[in-house]
């Protein structure tokens, strides 16, 4: 009878153990970053917290501040999520967002934000 007893008790120390691997692997391999979209480069509808996203650096526009150079998105972070968004009070229709990306596109998806060539395509709805 006491074996069965203890089954629980390791049962809830495995799910603590795997929830704090869970928090520990988030921490160490994601960022939090900063982006600011103008209208256009989120859905219409915007985009709530925990959406699911991906993030597309815009190619640049050419010398004459014309149309786009024929080239494709470039993907950023496959995966990212919505932390937190907020209307954007230097830019009419404009949205701060604050993603949580993986470690390694943190930078380039903050200096793809400063140059107002980035993109959010949400996923998995």
């Amino acid at each position: 009878m006491p074996t069965r007893q203890r089954k629980p008790a390791y049962i809830a120390l495995l799910v603590a153990l795997v929830v704090g691997l869970a928090a520990l692997g988030a921490y160490w391999y994601s960022r939090k970053v900063g982006v600011e979209v103008k209208p256009g480069q989120i859905p219409a509808d915007g985009l709530p917290d925990g959406a699911s996203v991906e993030v597309l650096q815009l190619p640049g526009k050419d010398a004459a501040g014309g149309s786009a150079q024929q080239q494709p998105a470039a993907v950023l972070a496959q995966q990212a999520t919505v932390y937190s968004s907020a209307a954007d009070p230097s830019q009419s229709g404009g949205t701060l967002l604050t993603l949580v990306v993986p470690k390694s596109s943190a930078a380039p998806i903050a200096a793809a934000s400063n140059a107002g060539a980035i993109a959010l395509v949400q996923v998995g709805q």
